[in-house]
């Protein structure tokens, strides 16, 4: 077999160069939302690097001459963090942050945990919302609650401005299944959750009295809409499904298609009209510590 040479360099030694190339030059672009629990500007007169911290997870580090948006520049992101966003990230090889902007878009999914020194809860380690918020907002405690006395993951859907960082409306989803009964209070015990009766319309109350010993699966949507022009609006559904027959299989039915943007009308006629555009725009239990609650919940 013959190889062609350039120079006298074996096309093959050229190759097997490029193959070799440090990981460093590779970058992967990514969404990340949460909390902003810390963050520190990059300066490239310095030069010194910068530092990004989304909840509690380990922080990013932000490349000296990394591109920082105009409009992150403009948001004068506080030291100590407090902010909830979304961030579109561009990630080098050693994972420090080279490009950083807002993103208009993007998830938080994960297990929620109960934070009893600061009295909140906690989802995917990347947000946490303080009792006093959720009880004032029920359609949006709810998705917490439940899926943390389940023990399942929630998702938490963000819209962001791009321009300000701003969120903009949300949609949350909790899903579980169990035995099920209607307790004396009113509330759907379904496993080890409960769903509060205010959510609970009357066939939601039959299906579940009708269930027996058949295990029952619910779905709750919660869709808000965030304005600095007037107060949220939260609509709350829940859907439930039964199995067919005890011991049979059975899953979390789909909720109908919702933005974060547009709310639409809740399934149980629930709906929380509260100003409280603060669960999106403030400091959240005077700044998250950082702990581990769930490691896992970071994908690097």
């Amino acid at each position: 077999m013959s190889v062609r040479r350039i120079g006298g360099v074996a096309i093959v030694a050229v190759l097997a160069l490029l193959s070799n190339a440090p990981a460093a030059m590779a970058v992967s672009h990514r969404v990340e939302c949460g909390q902003v629990s810390a963050y520190t500007a990059p300066d490239p007169s310095g030069p010194t690097t910068g530092a990004l911290t989304i909840g509690l997870l380990t922080p990013w580090t932000i490349a000296a001459d990394a591109t920082i948006s105009p409009a992150v520049v403009a948001a004068n992101l506080p030291s100590g963090g407090g902010d909830v966003t979304c961030f579109g990230v561009d990630v080098d090889g050693t994972g420090a942050i080279t490009s950083l902007e807002f993103a208009s878009q993007g998830t938080i999914s994960g297990h929620v945990a109960f934070d009893a020194v600061n009295d909140g809860y906690v989802i995917a380690n990347r947000l946490e919302l303080p009792t006093s918020v959720l009880t004032q907002i029920p359609g949006l405690g709810v998705i917490f609650t439940t899926t943390m006395q389940a023990g399942t993951s929630a998702t938490l859907t963000i819209n962001v401005d791009t321009a300000s960082g701003q969120v903009t409306g949300f949609v949350g989803h909790s899903a579980f299944c169990g035995k099920a009964h209607i307790a004396a209070g009113g509330d759907a015990v379904i496993g080890a959750a409960t769903v509060a009766a205010a959510f609970l319309d009357a066939g939601d109350v039959a299906q579940i009295n009708g269930a027996g010993a058949r295990k029952v699966c619910a779905t709750i949507q919660s869709i808000g809409a965030v304005s600095n022009s007037g107060p949220p609006d939260v609509q709350t559904s829940v859907v439930l499904s039964v199995a067919a027959a005890a011991g049979a299989t059975v899953t979390p039915p789909p909720t109908s298609t919702g933005t974060a943007t547009a709310p639409t009308t809740s399934t149980s006629g629930v709906g929380e009209a509260v100003g409280l555009l603060a669960v999106f725009s403030l400091t959240l239990i005077g700044g998250l510590r950082r702990r581990t609650i769930r490691s896992a919940d970071r994908a690097i």
